[in-house]
């Protein structure tokens, strides 16, 4: 059989004549990798629901802003609303990687330059939240392949959720894909500091970008759910009700914390020291005879508590030689013990 190769179809409905190998060659171009230098950019239509998202090969990000700001600014009797016109008029060379109509529909989006043309404004992929902008990172390093598992891109987006720090999650996005491909013996290691860092948080229901959201920016405090501030509260460790307005009032009595419809918080400083400096109280034991309450260092320096802490990991106290863990406060007010 004869083998026929179309070069041009013409659509009689439009008038539109298109050529069929320079679409071929864009479309392999649109799913290869997203260089570290290519700016991409997020076009929404001025007239529809409509978008694309273009891949600028040619430009630095500032070039790239500065030529989405013009376009923002232009008005209907400028330009004819042709996209790809407009940036090869303004010396950008293009690709539409992903057109929401066509082209690669129904991929993960991510940018780094939105332009709305419906409100005339530009704005930054760094102006999203945590989550969505991790999300936007793990799509642009995963386009036209896969990098991580999916344990890996959801810790990527909790990262980017609880610590909502767009600089440390486009890091730990970077890194884990670098060592995948190139050092995978240090993927173990990145992740567990990752989860660490989520670790710190000290409501594992909420996030840095939550409280972001809500209104609240102040550095020095941590995000907690209703739940998690009564609990603390009730440790007397100092509470605050947190406002939209990004004031905060510390909490006098549960009836606030129960009364108060919003999200709550305690300072860095305070959770630090209610996680790092505990004391422990001794078991009645002739080993033990000098000593009543004590810290780590000098049970270190005894050879009585091992350099891991084991003796005193949750799961190891029971028949050892440590019966109670006092949080540092309350035992300074009322040594309240913590059954463990």
């Amino acid at each position: 059989m004869e083998e026929f190769h179309v070069d041009y179809i013409y659509n009689t409905d439009t008038g539109v004549i298109t050529d069929v190998k320079y679409q071929q060659e864009m479309d392999k171009k649109a799913n290869e990798p997203v260089k570290d230098s290519d700016v991409i950019l997020k076009i929404m239509y001025q007239d529809s629901a409509e978008y694309e998202i273009d891949k600028i090969t040619n430009m630095t990000q500032d070039q790239v802003l500065g030529l989405s700001y013009k376009l923002a600014a232009l008005n209907e009797n400028e330009w004819d609303g042709n996209i790809q016109d407009f940036l090869e008029e303004n010396g950008a060379e293009s690709v539409p990687i992903i057109v929401s109509n066509g082209r690669n529909k129904g991929l993960p989006e991510f940018f780094d330059i939105v332009v709305d043309l419906k409100v005339g404004a530009a704005f930054l992929e760094k102006d999203l939240f945590g989550m969505e902008y991790a999300a936007s990172i793990t799509h642009r390093l995963e386009h036209g392949r896969t990098v991580f598992t999916p344990d890996e891109r959801n810790l990527i987006v909790n990262y980017g959720y609880k610590l909502d720090n767009c600089g440390k999650t486009k890091e730990l996005a970077e890194t884990l894909a670098y060592q995948i491909e190139n050092e995978p013996v240090n993927v173990p290691l990145t992740i567990i500091d990752a989860q660490a860092e989520i670790g710190e948080l000290p409501d594992s229901m909420i996030g840095l970008s939550e409280m972001h959201e809500y209104g609240y920016f102040a550095d020095e405090m941590f995000p907690l759910t209703k739940e998690g501030a009564l609990e603390l509260f009730e440790r007397d460790l100092p509470v605050y009700l947190l406002y939209g307005d990004g004031s905060e009032t510390a909490a006098g009595d549960r009836e606030q914390i129960v009364g108060h419809d919003g999200i709550f918080g305690i300072e860095k400083a305070d959770w630090q020291n209610e996680k790092e400096y505990r004391i422990y109280q001794l078991k009645n034991n002739p080993e033990l005879r000098d000593f009543h309450f004590t810290g780590t260092a000098e049970l270190l320096k005894r050879g009585i508590l091992s350099d891991d802490f084991k003796e005193i990991q949750p799961g190891a106290l029971v028949n050892k030689n440590w019966i109670r863990i006092f949080d540092f406060f309350t035992a300074l007010a009322s040594f309240q013990t913590v059954n463990i």
